[in-house]
């Protein structure tokens, strides 16, 4: 994952990426102290915060013209590290969870300026959930992993892995919280610290789970052949965002760019009130402040077209 820069991290395996998150949650902030997210997050994230005795804080996620606000992050990173003296940020990316996004190199790149002109005043920690990343394209972790990579001489970049989404096992639940720290005595701690959390919680993950994934990652026959059942779903998937991506359009649907992973948010002034009169049709959506979430994994290629449709329809009623 992190590739030449591995031998310079501190790893333990969690129960999915939501044991990742907690552990740099509750290791990273004190309790009080609040994590930054864009303004569209996965819900848990505030369950995570909230057992933890921690808050949860947005930046505005997109500007008016759906790209990343990047100057909305470095308002809002400013604004926290005033009031707390440190900040965690949690970017899900390629592929978010609920909006389907997936940031530019660029857009990676103008972050991570943000990042270090704030990291310079005080700790600043990154935190990459990127659980859907292998269901996108590659060139969006590696965008990722190129900025972050870059970010760790100043910051502390961690990445919350999901093994179990990235190896269809999510009922074993199996991930890890890797943080990259080039000086070796800071590293030191911070396993001993997260190797503490650990013990203190859920004390061992799931065995069966780790002896699946870590032979999947090893021999290099079953990795093979993981790989290669992986990318006829990827391929699946791709056909199903392609189909949406082109009915939305001739609908006029208003979206974030989506080019991968298993949802996408459709913005909706009045989402209750459209996910009702969707739910009368037979067509479930999770609405949001703002807009309805759409499981795109849960159709086929043929589904799409008639489910964007009642998506329209329901936001004209």
């Amino acid at each position: 994952m992190l590739g030449a820069a591995a031998g310079e991290a501190a790893a333990v395996a969690t129960p999915g990426g939501s044991g990742a998150l907690r552990h740099a949650i509750a290791t990273f902030l004190e309790p009080g102290q609040s994590l930054l997210t864009g303004s569209w997050f996965w819900g848990p994230y505030r369950t995570l915060a909230d057992e933890n005795e921690r808050g949860l804080v947005t930046f505005r996620l997109f500007t008016d013209e759906l790209a990343f606000d990047v100057d909305a992050l470095d308002e809002a990173l400013g604004s926290v590290i005033g009031r707390q003296g440190r900040a965690l940020l949690i970017l899900n990316d390629p592929c978010h969870n609920p909006t389907g996004y997936s940031m530019s190199p660029a857009e990676w790149t103008a972050v991570a300026d943000v990042v270090r002109k704030h990291a310079a005043a005080a700790p600043v920690a990154v935190v990459l959930d990127n659980a859907y990343s292998a269901y996108g394209p590659a060139a969006g972790m590696a965008a990722a992993l190129d900025a972050l990579r870059g970010l760790a001489d100043i910051a502390t970049v961690m990445v919350a892995w999901s093994a179990s989404k990235t190896f269809t096992h999510y009922g074993l639940r199996v991930g890890a919280l890797v943080v990259l720290e080039h000086d070796e005595g800071e590293r030191r701690e911070i396993q001993a610290a997260l190797t503490h959390a650990c013990r203190g919680t859920w004390s061992n993950v799931n065995r069966g789970g780790l002896v699946a994934i870590t032979r999947l990652l090893v021999d290099p026959t079953l990795r093979a052949a993981v790989d290669a059942e992986r990318a006829q779903a990827v391929a699946l998937l791709g056909r199903r965002v392609a189909a949406f991506n082109d009915a939305a359009s001739e609908v006029g649907l208003r979206w974030p760019r989506y080019d991968g992973g298993f949802f996408t948010t459709v913005f909706a002034a009045d989402a209750q009130g459209a996910a009702a009169r969707l739910r009368e049709r037979g067509v479930y959506v999770v609405p949001l402040p703002g807009g309805l979430r759409l499981g795109i994994c849960a159709l086929s290629v043929a589904e799409v077209q008639p489910t964007v449709a009642a998506l329209a329809e329901s936001l004209t009623t």
